[in-house]
């Protein structure tokens, strides 16, 4: 019997069949393997036939990982360029100038006059200070009490016509014209009258310094005359010379805080907090500006010696 022929035969020989094709034939050359390449920054092996490069792709991060803050870095970066421009700056600018370096950017308006557009008006004296006995005293010494302004009030009251604080400036006039308020309050206390002018001068230098530069600021009209001490309602300040800074030259100080009821303990601090006077710096800001819009316009600058109002 033809075993060819066999039908129970044939399931056999498709068996074969497939082995045969499942086994590799031993005498067929086989492909050799590429050799790894670097693809991107990863070994791969590239499959026979593949026309593109093969990435492997990188397998993500499933747990919690840290990474440093830019913004500390910056911080640090701008903390290091400010550090380095007020350094430059203080190059620039030594200290032995003085504030006399200005720049064009800075503010034109000055700190009196900014101070000025927020400022209450001046208080002046309340009720309680109208009393008897310094009303007697006020009527009967004229001479003791003199307003003494070389301020030409007039003109400047014209020169602030247009300014936003009216009621700030016109008690500033009437101050001019009548007298400024201190913002005292005399705690019930405190003696109606009050002499603590006893400091003799401790030299004789000082005797006739003190004798002559109280002579010199009567004749100027700073000063009052001799009224001795049983006035009623006055309080007298002692009265003394300090060496200047660096000179052997003296000053006179008039010390209005010396002593339990000294005539500075009447007034509260906060009551006189805030206000800012002009310096040479606010000057030459303004000068800047004032050069800047009027280009052809004449400037003439002077100097005014206020030392004898301290």
């Amino acid at each position: 019997m033809n075993s060819a022929n066999s039908d129970t035969s044939k399931p056999a020989i498709f068996m074969d069949t497939a082995l045969a094709k499942a086994v590799p034939n031993p005498n067929r050359k086989r492909m050799r393997s590429p050799e790894p390449e670097l693809v991107g920054d990863t070994l791969t092996h590239a499959a026979c036939g593949t026309k593109e490069d093969v990435r492997r792709k990188r397998p993500r991060v499933s747990t919690d990982t840290s990474a440093r803050s830019a913004e500390a870095h910056t911080a640090r970066v701008t903390a290091l360029e400010r550090r380095s421009e007020a350094l430059k700056l203080r190059g620039d600018r030594p200290r032995y100038t003085q504030q006399l370096i200005w720049d064009s950017d800075k503010e034109t308006i000055g700190p009196t006059a900014l101070y000025s557009l927020t400022a209450d008006p001046l208080p002046r004296p309340p009720l309680s200070a109208f009393n008897k006995v310094a009303l007697k005293t006020i009527s009967e010494n004229p001479d003791l009490f003199k307003i003494t302004c070389l301020i030409h009030v007039d003109v400047l009251e014209n020169l602030l016509v247009d300014h936003p604080k009216p009621l700030f400036c016109q008690s500033v006039l009437t101050g001019l014209r009548e007298g400024f308020w201190p913002w005292p309050d005399k705690p019930e206390e405190y003696p109606e009258t009050h002499d603590n002018s006893d400091r003799p001068p401790k030299t004789d230098k000082e005797r006739d310094f003190l004798t002559s530069q109280v002579k010199s600021e009567q004749m100027a009209g700073q000063l009052s005359a001799p009224f001795g001490p049983d006035l009623p309602a006055m309080y007298s300040p002692p009265v003394h010379a300090v060496p200047k800074p660096a000179s052997e030259k003296l000053r006179m100080v008039v010390d209005h805080s010396a002593g339990k009821d000294s005539l500075n303990s009447m007034i509260d601090p906060k009551d006189i907090a805030g206000v800012k006077l002009d310096g040479i710096n606010s000057l030459g800001f303004s000068l800047r500006s004032f050069r800047t819009d009027n280009p052809n316009s004449k400037l003439v600058v002077f100097k005014s010696d206020v030392g004898a109002a301290y």
